[in-house]
């Protein structure tokens, strides 16, 4: 097991400059971070083929664990990007992630992820699958750069508040109904 001091959140809550009103992380920083993460995604598609050989070489007859296995992490964001003293990027807490066969998704009643930088399909249909760690990727990228999560997204019930907001005006005024349902889509 390796230490790893820091997480990108912590470095970019520490690193602010001074006087700053938003704390960010240089731009170097976040795209040689974004570059280390991409190749451990890349590296759980590997290592879920691995695994799936693995299996195949010891017997496994069973149908199901000869298809190809990729590992989604499910929780992708600064807090869970770790640094060691080298200044390698390290992911961490697979607690929520999954085994996919066949790039497929998994569909469960599972809250995966963190509301703040979940896709919007996995919010709606709880659908997840290994694009979905991407996304979070660009959200924890862009929260990065900027010091802040994009437009409308907050660490705490973003989703939840959205649609109980959504259900709220169309709730008070069915004249508003249609037009919203038209933005939505």
């Amino acid at each position: 097991m390796e230490y790893c001091p820091w997480s990108l959140e912590s470095l970019r809550l520490v690193r602010a400059p001074e006087g700053a009103t938003r704390n960010r992380l240089a731009a170097p920083t976040v795209v040689n971070a974004v570059y280390q993460v991409l190749h451990g995604l890349d590296y759980l598609k590997h290592f879920g083929r691995e695994e799936a050989r693995a299996r195949d070489a010891m017997g496994n007859s069973d149908q199901q664990l000869n298809s190809t296995l990729t590992i989604a992490h499910c929780d992708i964001k600064s807090d869970n990007l770790m640094i060691n003293f080298e200044g390698l990027v390290k992911i961490c807490d697979f607690g929520l992630g999954v085994l996919l066969e066949d790039n497929k998704h998994i569909t469960d009643n599972m809250e995966r992820g963190s509301e703040a930088y979940m896709a919007p399909e996995v919010a709606e249909t709880k659908e997840y699958w290994e694009a979905c760690d991407v996304y979070s990727l660009g959200v924890s990228a862009y929260e990065m750069l900027t010091g802040r999560l994009p437009k409308g997204r907050t660490k705490f019930g973003f989703w939840k508040k959205t649609k109980e907001m959504i259900l709220k005006v169309t709730d008070d005024n069915s004249i508003l109904t249609n037009q919203l349902l038209v933005l939505l889509k």
